[in-house]
């Protein structure tokens, strides 16, 4: 775990990541730029944003978390640069080190400065110029100086990584990241409603059943389908993400659902387009199949019944059926085309999945 260390006026260990520019020569460019970033929450911030906050933060004598971390990843043998989030939060507390020896003309000169940086291990990654180079596969350190005195430390991997679709089978799973919910929605009672989940959770999860079922206990998102024209692979939610109410008008229901899914379930670094899963994808597999079969619940399917305004659904059996009230739906993300991967880790819900690199 990585966290800020104050000693004898040194700022030793402020981790951040990289937004990268790609360049001709495909490393990382501009090591002292507005590029040389890390994240708050959702916000990107460069360097000397950061440590504006860090001064600000450090005159209100207010504790200091530090933010998630996003770590490089080189893929050394094509000589491509990649991004990947690394999950654990990293937590330091400066007020309760604070000694007076970091003061903000300090903070000041490092933010303002053009670091010289070099590298713990150039045997995994070098540094020319301005730009990181990929040897082999590794972890090492990258220090920002000035004045020959270490101010920045930077965490870098190199790591291989490989075409998704060359690598994962139908109902593998893939760390995907639709986020969490930004708001409480109660189970919906009205027609064309959604709801369901709590602000804060993770839309990767299943939640509870939406029609006075146990409802499922599969989390995350698992691979649907691939083409290998488009070089695209598919993913389904596992489980069951919210719930849906439909009383009438099927077509609009399945505009409204596949709205939803392309509002809710997109994360634009890995995906172009999501919608609810329809009744010819899921067909295919076998009533006990669990890609199919999601545990003791009922889900919508984004078709429209042959009669009476419904809309077909998967029952608790796993088979398909119609009918008219509150069931839950499993969105659909379609990945970009050749996305990457630097191999198997776990998800959020300690799952092996397949790691994706934003692209």
């Amino acid at each position: 775990m990585k966290r800020f260390f104050i000693k004898k006026g040194i700022i030793f260990g402020l981790v951040i990541g990289f937004l990268l520019a790609l360049t001709t020569s495909y490393a990382i460019d501009s090591l002292n730029s507005e590029s040389v970033s890390y994240t708050k929450g959702d916000k990107v911030m460069s360097v000397k944003q950061a440590l504006d906050d860090l001064i600000l933060k450090v005159n209100e004598k207010q504790d200091i978390v530090l933010p998630y971390v996003l770590e490089v990843g080189l893929n050394y043998t094509e000589e491509t640069v990649y991004l990947e989030k690394k999950i654990d939060t990293l937590l330091g507390n400066l007020v309760s080190t604070y000694n007076g020896t970091l003061s903000v003309d300090k903070l000041n000169k490092i933010k303002n400065a053009t670091l010289k940086w070099e590298s713990a291990s150039s045997d995994i990654a070098s540094i020319d110029g301005n730009k990181i180079k990929g040897n082999k596969v590794g972890k090492t350190v990258l220090y920002g100086k000035l004045d020959d005195e270490r101010v920045v430390a930077v965490s870098v991997s190199v790591v291989n990584t490989s075409s998704l679709i060359d690598k994962v089978t139908v109902g593998d799973y893939v760390a995907y990241d639709a986020g969490t919910w930004s708001e409480d929605k109660d189970r919906p009672t009205t027609n064309g409603t959604f709801g369901g989940y709590k602000k804060g959770q993770s839309k990767n999860a299943s939640i509870k059943g939406c029609w006075y079922d146990t409802g499922s206990s599969l989390q995350g998102w698992r691979v649907l389908s691939k083409n290998t024209e488009s070089k695209t692979v598919t993913l389904v939610h596992a489980g069951q993400s919210e719930c849906y109410d439909h009383q009438t008008n099927p077509t609009s229901s399945i505009e409204l659902m596949n709205s939803e899914a392309q509002k809710q379930y997109v994360n634009t670094k890995y995906a172009t387009s999501a919608h609810v899963l329809n009744k010819s994808e899921i067909e295919i597999f076998a009533p006990s199949d669990t890609l199919r079969y999601i545990g003791n619940t009922w889900y919508w399917l984004a078709d429209v019944y042959t009669c009476c305004g419904a809309l077909y659904a998967i029952n608790q059996s796993g088979s398909i059926s119609a009918s008219q009230h509150t069931f839950s739906i499993r969105p659909v993300v379609e990945l970009k085309a050749d996305i990457k991967t630097s191999g198997k880790g776990l998800d959020e819900f300690g799952q092996e999945a397949w790691r994706l690199i934003p692209q």
